[in-house]
């Protein structure tokens, strides 16, 4: 198949027509050799007309609609396939396709908005005939909620009569927002799996139309996920454009597909996260909370009455400690932390999590999975609090409510007490309702929702994972790096989102991202970003220095009093060993900021490559003298009176820098360059020999006597032919 659709880019029909036949005609048991004869015979009528010699000015459309007639077999096809290839997928269609359901536009419609209005009758019944109603109405809706789920994620492609219905479907104030969340999740895994553009439409119409937000911001998180996931395969259908374009012009569009790139990129951090939590923070908040767990059930620690004898403040510091290791889970939180993944990863195991929908279904106290728990009697109040205001995902508010189930016959009174008068909460705190309104909310939640799917889900290996690094150079999988937004208005968010993956030092992700932008004259941004993606980037051969400089250079032009350009630019030509440029850079450095630490120590170490030690010397006893325990200035320094000779003084500080329990292995180096100036081979050798025990790996002659290193020697006397031997003397520790 993939072959397939390579043929159908490169617009070899034929070959294309041949390898579908073949693969059809081989599996027969998919029934689609009707469809492929049928194109064969439309291709094989329009060649005939043009071996005769007829002209037909519509002979490229037709050629293009047989393109697209076989690339919509080939997802069919595709679909089928993968269904086929799984057990679960299989059975999921199996059942839902066995000529029992109606699963017409009209069917489907008619049994969501049934619910609604049923619902709305039972409320008028008395309340010991409407308990009785609820419940069974709540069994036969799951039910049917469970089988469209399971039909949309299994279908094969759509059509364009489908297109409009389902989207008016999704939009329609008449169904269930729960029903239409959930279709759009089937909907999102399905076009994932396999790229339709049909589905692909829907989203975006979805996303554009609805005045539900919980909608609005699934459609658009599945919409986003796609140009994740499928970002080769839809290339390859032109209506993807024209719906990308038309959803470029729209600002909010652009803004929240932002804010949705950069949410991606912090659920990369969930595991990260955890291991933070659970190795800093959890430790602390168990050393000083004041209930255990025993096999009897959880019970309150008794006060230490010597305590507070032998240390009367230790229970204000104990609390002290608590607040802080609460607070830092909240700033957590707040920044973008998925606080709660690993905590709620191991309640997935319940049988709730067995059916695919229930990981992505919208939490609902109707559920018949809960209902009975949210209405029972102990811990309500609590439970429907941190329901209603707890910072949760959809799926973990029910492995909340399963596992509280378990969990509160066990609790001490007292605590039982605390959770009915409302004084114990999470961690996380309350989420105020104006802000579990807005669609940055929404979206992180329900990402949360779709990360926790792709990363426990049993059956997650058989779905396309938007997490996953790209295997083939290791970067991750992003929105704004995907081709089709090259040239469209969403060009506008790219710099932004570069900036964002550049300051959480992704460099190659960064540059991924700005590759997709077009040149822009006079964009100082575009060009300072691309200027720092490159000087922190892998390459580092001579085109990418020049075309650092120049992306540097231009940035300068741009906005000539730009510190971060200036800054930048300097660090490019000093890479290139321009050491004079680089200094001029650094001196207009410090003109805008005097007394600049690191221009200062940057402006020396070019003034010594320049060999003009006594500038440079002047410099660093003046930082010296106002800095006199600073490391970084005294190892300039030594390295720079290695450099003018002066050998006894560079001597004793490299005494006092080796002089520590951690000695820093270029500090080692250079003291023993100094003893190899000093006439001291051996002493030498011996600190070479003592690099490599630093770095844990064999002595690389080249690296470490790097060309700055050798006119060094060179400069203070030291012959080719002495370099040359101190080479060869080290040839054992290069050996490892």
């Amino acid at each position: 198949m993939n072959e397939i659709i390579r043929l159908i880019g490169k617009k070899e029909l034929a070959k294309a027509i041949a390898g579908m036949e073949s693969f059809v005609y081989s599996h027969p048991q998919y029934h689609f050799s009707e469809q492929i004869a049928d194109i064969r015979k439309d291709y094989e009528l329009m060649a005939d007309y043009w071996r005769k010699g007829f002209k037909d000015p519509q002979r490229e459309e037709v050629y293009e609609r047989l393109l697209h007639r076989l690339l919509l077999l080939v997802v069919d096809v595709m679909a089928k396939e993968r269904n086929d290839q799984s057990s679960l997928l299989k059975n999921m269609y199996a059942r839902v396709n066995n000529g029992k359901n109606d699963w017409s536009i009209d069917g489907i419609r008619q049994r969501l908005e049934g619910y609604v209005s049923d619902m709305a009758m039972i409320q008028l019944d008395p309340e010991h005939v409407r308990k009785s109603k609820d419940e069974q109405l709540q069994e036969l809706h799951t039910q049917m909620r469970e089988d469209l789920f399971d039909y949309v994620l299994t279908s094969g492609s759509w059509n364009d009569r489908q297109v409009d219905a389902f989207a008016d479907l999704l939009t329609s104030p008449t169904i269930d927002s729960t029903d239409q969340q959930l279709i759009l999740s089937a909907l999102t895994l399905s076009v994932m799996n396999v790229f339709d553009v049909s589905k692909f439409k829907v989203l975006a119409k979805v996303y554009q139309s609805s005045a539900d937000e919980y909608v609005r911001q699934r459609a658009l998180v599945g919409w986003g996920l796609c140009l994740v996931t499928q970002s080769e395969t839809m290339g390859l259908f032109p209506q993807v454009r024209e719906v990308v374009d038309e959803m470029g012009k729209n600002q909010q569009c652009r803004e929240e597909l932002t804010e949705l790139q950069l949410q991606l990129i912090y659920c990369m951090d969930a595991e990260s996260d955890t291991r933070k939590i659970h190795e800093e923070i959890m430790p602390e908040l168990l050393k000083n909370n004041t209930f255990r767990l025993t096999r009897n059930g959880i019970e309150e620690v008794e006060d230490d009455p010597m305590e507070d004898i032998l240390d009367p403040e230790s229970s204000e510091r104990r609390m002290k400690t608590l607040e802080e290791n609460m607070q830092k889970m909240i700033d957590m939180q707040r920044s973008g932390a998925d606080i709660y993944f690993g905590g709620f990863a191991q309640m997935k195991r319940h049988s709730f999590f067995l059916k695919t929908c229930n990981w992505l279904m919208p939490f609902t106290p109707h559920h018949p999975a809960v209902s009975k728990i949210w209405n029972g009697v102990q811990g309500k109040r609590f439970l429907h609090k941190m329901m209603q205001t707890g910072s949760f995902c959809e799926s973990d508010k029910y492995s909340f409510v399963l596992a509280f189930d378990k969990v509160v016959g066990m609790l001490p009174q007292k605590l039982l007490d605390m959770l009915e008068n409302g004084e114990a909460t999470m961690v996380g705190g309350q989420v105020e309702a104006e802000e579990r309104r807005s669609p940055a909310y929404i979206r992180r939640i329900y990402l949360q929702d779709i990360y926790r799917f792709f990363k426990l889900y049993s059956y997650r290996s058989l779905f396309q994972n938007p997490f996953e690094e790209d295997y083939g150079n290791k970067r991750l999988k992003l929105i704004f790096a995907n081709q089709l937004l090259h040239g469209t208005d969403f060009e506008k968010c790219m710099c932004e989102v570069a900036a964002f993956l550049i300051k959480r030092r992704q460099y190659e992700d960064a540059k991924s991202v700005l590759n997709n932008c077009s040149d822009r004259d006079q964009d100082f941004q575009y060009f300072l970003l691309c200027g720092t993606v490159l000087l922190h980037g892998e390459s580092s051969d001579s085109m990418a220095e020049k075309e650092t400089i120049d992306y540097f250079s231009t940035a300068v032009r741009l906005k000539p009093d730009s510190e971060r350009a200036l800054a930048g630019y300097a660090r490019a030509v000093f890479n290139t060993k321009d050491y004079q440029k680089s200094l001029d850079a650094y001196d207009r450095l410090l003109l805008m900021h005097e007394g600049h630490k690191s221009y200062q120590l940057n402006k020396v170490i070019c003034l010594s490559n320049l060999q003009r030690y006594e500038e440079a010397l002047k410099i660093l006893y003046q930082m010296d003298y106002e800095r006199p325990d600073d490391q970084h200035i005294q190892r300039v320094m030594a390295w720079t009176l290695l450099g003018s000779g002066k050998l006894q003084q560079a001597g004793k500080i490299y005494e006092k820098l080796l002089g520590t329990d951690k000695p820093v292995a270029d500090d080692v180096l250079n003291d023993g360059l100094r003893l190899w100036l000093s006439g001291d081979i051996m002493a030498a050798e011996e600190r070479f020999s003592q690099v490599a025990e630093l770095r844990n790996e064999p002595f690389d002659v080249d690296r470490e006597f790097d060309q700055e290193t050798i006119d060094l020697l060179r400069w203070n006397g030291i012959s080719e032919v002495e370099i040359q031997l101190m080479k060869e003397e080290l040839a054992h520790y290069s050996q490892g």
